[in-house]
This record gives structure tokens, sequence and C-alpha cells, in this order.
């Protein structure tokens, strides 16, 4: 079997947020599944990322949703994240999140700030 060498994405959509208050994380575990879903019929889309495991460290009292992040896939550090996810998702590798702290894009679900596939 081939073995692919670390693959490290560190796409930081803001890292102000996410050093000065407290942020949840994900730290090498594999993906149970991912969706894509749009805001209201006009809004923008974004991506979810679900783990089976509950986010750790010190996520935002409205990240009410303790197994998923969130990306904006109108920015392109939402899209570069996703697609990170999705091929460690492809290549049946575990990733690595830390929020950024907010829930700004999903009411009850912390941000991404950036993402590490292992």
């Amino acid at each position: 079997m081939k073995e692919f060498p670390r693959f490290s994405a560190c796409l930081f959509l803001a890292i102000a947020p996410a050093l000065t208050c407290a942020a949840g994380q994900v730290s090498n575990e594999p993906i149970a599944y991912t969706d894509v879903t749009q805001l209201q019929s006009t809004g923008p889309h974004v991506f979810f990322v679900v783990f089976n495991v509950t986010v750790s460290g010190a996520p935002p009292p409205c990240a009410t949703q303790t197994m998923r992040f969130v990306a904006d896939l109108n920015t392109p550090g939402g899209q570069g994240m996703m697609a990170a996810i999705l091929a460690a998702q492809m290549a049946g590798r575990n990733v690595s999140i830390m929020g950024r702290g907010s829930c700004d894009i999903w009411s009850d679900t912390e941000s991404m700030a950036y993402v590490n596939v292992y």
C-alpha cells in the first residue's frame, strides 16, 4: 500500500478571532460525513463537516451542535477547506479542525478557522 505524505492545509479565514476568544477543536479524527446546504433560498452555500466525537477545547456558547463545524463556500478559504476535507474523506485520512470561536456563518455551529489533513 502506498504511503501518502502528511498533508497540511492550514487555511486561515480569520486568525484574530481564533486567538482572542475560546475556540473548539477536533484533533486527528475520521470524518463521519459532510453536507452542503444553502442559507434560506437566496443565501450563501455552506459546508458542514461532522464527526462522531464531541468538539473539544472551548467552543463558544453559541455552538450547540457539538459534533460539527461549518465553512462559507462563497469565500476562497471556505472552498479550500471543503476541498481539503473532501480529499481527506476520499482518501480515508483523519483531520484536525480548529474553530474560530464564533458562530457567524450558522447560528448553532462553530465556524472553521483551519484544517490539517493527516
